[in-house]
């Protein structure tokens, strides 16, 4: 009975091994599996960056193609090239504002090769100086907007309240504007990860206005809260 006991447990022992070691070479040939569809992306790109950076020459077909491969990896994966200078280009990866995206636009930039003519950012950055934006026939400002903000000690993410200049409640187009605005002063990772609740209000002359900060320092305070 001793022995058969012995056995029974020897038995179990090497039954779990093999449970451990199945799941063990799931998990890495998943993980292997996610890594290759980043380095297969570079792999194909480098054979095309000559082609990519004379873009303008066959830029539809070509764009179709980057476009097509890029949705392969996140169908929320786009683009942005910069424009060329000392002979080189800016590949901004980006999730287009959507968070299931930003692992894949991390991994995808982190796995990229030394390139000879293009330098990959991951995530669309800040803007320095901020721009004016046209969205749909509206124009808005970088001076349009002052913005009051509270740091939400729970969820660990800033608040805002945007003051806009001839705001109007009834216009969805100035949340539209607003919220490019503000992932132009933040960067789009920043404008998603580190903001919580975003309200638009109308921009009035009073007192308490000294409450307010103007929009292209609000960079400055979101990096003093997430040293």
């Amino acid at each position: 009975m001793r022995y058969l006991f012995k056995s029974n447990t020897l038995f179990y022992s090497l039954a779990i091994l093999l449970v451990l070691t199945a799941c063990g070479n799931n998990r890495n040939s998943k993980s292997n599996k996610q890594k290759d569809k980043y380095e297969l992306f570079w792999q194909w790109f480098e054979t095309k960056e000559d082609e990519y950076f004379v873009y303008e020459k066959n830029q539809a077909k070509l764009f179709d193609s980057l476009d097509s491969k890029l949705s392969a990896i996140h169908p929320n994966i786009t683009f942005i090239f910069s424009e060329a200078k000392e002979g080189k280009r800016d590949f901004i990866v980006s999730a287009d504002s959507a968070k299931e995206a930003f692992l894949d636009v991390r991994e995808l930039a982190r796995a990229a090769p030394n390139l000879k003519k293009w330098n990959v950012i991951a995530f669309r950055p800040r803007l320095n100086p901020l721009v004016s934006i046209a969205f749909k026939g509206l124009i808005v400002e970088p001076d349009d907007i002052m913005v009051k903000y509270n740091y939400n000690k729970e969820n660990k993410l800033i608040d805002l309240e945007l003051y806009i200049k001839n705001y109007k409640k009834s216009d969805n187009r100035y949340l539209g504007a607003s919220l490019v605005m503000l992932e132009n002063a933040l960067g789009e990772s920043d404008a998603e990860m580190k903001i919580g609740t975003v309200e638009l209000k109308k921009f009035i002359q009073q007192p308490d206005n000294k409450n307010l900060i103007p929009l292209k320092e609000l960079p400055k305070v979101v990096d003093s809260y997430f040293e």
